[in-house]
């Protein structure tokens, strides 16, 4: 690695971690695509291939990266189930996990409010999609959705040859090349407004879950802003914490 006028004290891995790191979120390899074999970073960073296996290994912790034994480190890539099981969190009263299927009720321009410009660092006047859609969990709707895009970031969204999926996340990473890494969520109670009974068929009144996730790339920049309003009868919201 190359000398610099402000010596750095960190372990050598975790310099490695954050050199390897920056370069997955400049997109130098697309998700899903092998990164060279440890002896190769090795040689390219001047440090040994021990070094390199353990700064993969804290990638892999982070969700970066996918080690797969005997085949070779990959960029972590969003599938249909993969998305679901990581970041949708609903389960039965049983605490069992949920499927859910989509219905997308309409797609809409707008300008963005002060709510998305603060959660999205989008500029005054900027231009976003509204995405309205219900999820349906075992064929009953119970989750009312409205989902906020910077129109930059996704451009010509309705004017796609294709229907929007129910797991959008790994749609963004196909078209879009934006992958989201994480999601930082705020829960309240709330209760049913005119928009829930109407698309949800919940008494006004009724007790809700709203669910405000901010989702974020790589590169930790937010991407997409989700209000997920949910009907409480028979589900929870579960949370694994190691």
């Amino acid at each position: 690695m190359k000398a610099t006028s402000n010596p750095d004290f960190r372990p050598l891995y975790v310099q490695v971690m954050e050199i390897i790191s920056k370069r997955i979120e400049k997109g130098e390899w697309s998700p899903g695509e092998a990164l060279p074999a440890e002896p190769k970073f090795a040689e390219q960073l001047g440090v040994s291939q021990g070094t390199v296996r353990k700064a993969l290994d804290g990638i892999a912790r982070n969700k970066l990266v996918v080690r797969r034994q005997g085949r070779g480190t990959f960029v972590t890539e969003h599938t249909p189930d993969q998305s679901l099981f990581r970041f949708f969190r609903i389960v039965d009263g049983l605490g069992r996990p949920i499927i859910p299927q989509s219905r997308m009720l309409r797609i809409s321009r707008g300008r963005a409010t002060i709510l998305h410009q603060r959660l999205l660092n989008l500029k005054k006047g900027a231009r976003i999609w509204k995405l309205e859609r219900v999820r349906l969990l075992k064929r009953r709707p119970v989750i009312n959705e409205l989902i906020i895009l910077p129109c930059d970031l996704f451009p010509d969204l309705d004017r796609l040859d294709e229907a929007l999926p129910n797991t959008l996340y790994e749609f963004y990473q196909r078209q879009y090349g934006i992958s989201v890494h994480q999601a930082q969520e705020t829960l309240r109670a709330v209760e049913a407004e005119p928009t829930d009974t109407r698309n949800i068929m919940i008494k006004r009144g009724s007790p809700m879950i709203e669910i405000r996730r901010v989702a974020k790339n790589l590169a930790g920049e937010p991407v997409e802003l989700r209000i997920s309003r949910i009907q409480t009868k028979g589900l929870a919201y579960q949370v694994n914490l190691t």
